[in-house]
């Protein structure tokens, strides 16, 4: 079978693997179109998009996945997108939190 993209691509001393990367964006941007419907007027989707655009690329790159499992994280990844930014959020709040000394807003875990 043909390939059409180089399996690796060097940039900046990292292998990115183009296949599972355009694939698991791919599977990102159908996830979210589907789950943008529960998200309500209060979101901005095109954030949440980039900050979950972001997770799936550091993922791949990370983790070398070969192009199935790469287009189920970014399904995954896209569908769950709202618990997951939000989880971010509240960790980082947290930690903020404790850092300059007040009690975190869920009790401390």
């Amino acid at each position: 079978m043909p390939t059409y993209l180089p399996p690796l691509v060097d940039i900046a001393g990292a292998q990115i693997p183009v296949a599972s990367m355009f694939l698991a964006l791919v599977g990102l941007a159908m996830a979210r179109g589907v789950s943008s419907a529960r998200e309500g007027p209060r979101r901005d989707g095109r954030w949440v998009t980039g900050t979950l655009a972001m997770i799936v690329v550091a993922v791949v790159i990370h983790k070398q996945l070969p192009p199935g499992p790469a287009i189920v994280w970014g399904v995954g990844i896209g569908a769950g997108g709202i618990v997951t930014v939000d989880l971010l959020k509240d960790g980082v709040t947290n930690w903020l939190r404790r850092l300059v000394g007040l009690e975190p807003k869920d009790g401390g875990k």
